[in-house]
């Protein structure tokens, strides 16, 4: 996926499976538990939260993503604390742009 992401990529994929491309044929799984509209007047804005195992921490930095749906993208995520839910390491990646004037 070469274009911009948008939440409306995402929304399908609600409680879905993301795997992080982790190289040398190994991947970590994540799975899209929340969706937050963080869009203002002048921003478009979202959040996403992924939950993964217990068994280890993805550091945060920028991650190669595939989803059978959407293909292949990068998305910068950074380890969180997630009062909802302690079954898992929780993630989170954060999108916030200038709306466009056109």
């Amino acid at each position: 996926m070469s274009e911009l992401l948008q939440k409306s990529h995402f929304d399908p994929y609600l409680n879905e499976v993301f795997k992080v491309d982790l190289g040398e044929s190994r991947f970590w799984d994540l799975e899209l538990i929340e969706i937050e509209d963080r869009s203002t007047i002048a921003t478009e804005g979202f959040s996403l939260i992924f939950k993964g195992s217990k068994e280890g921490v993805l550091s945060q930095m920028i991650h190669n993503f595939v989803h059978p749906k959407m293909g292949r993208f990068e998305m910068f995520i950074v380890p969180i604390t997630y009062p909802k839910r302690t079954d898992g390491i929780f993630y989170q990646a954060i999108f916030n742009r200038l709306k466009s004037n056109t």
